[in-house]
């Protein structure tokens, strides 16, 4: 699935949903760094999406980082 999403990422970069679902990808394999990388550009493509706070959030966690990790929570 990360293939996928990177691959349309390519192909329209301007979709946020795109970039939080690669997240969600990298946490699952515990590639936190690169979920965080993702949730943030999607943060960026879109800022009120919501799910791509908690998709950092997540990442955050996996890197022990735990204060950002409930800033986005908030």
């Amino acid at each position: 699935a990360l293939i996928a999403y990177q691959e349309a990422i390519s192909l329209c970069p301007d979709v946020a949903i795109y970039y939080s679902n690669a997240s969600a990808c990298c946490a699952r394999l515990l590639e936190f760094g690169d979920a965080a990388v993702f949730a943030q550009e999607a943060i960026n493509q879109d800022p009120t999406m919501t799910k791509a706070y908690f998709r950092r959030a997540v990442a955050m966690m996996g890197l022990q980082q735990w204060k950002g990790a409930l800033e986005d929570l908030k």
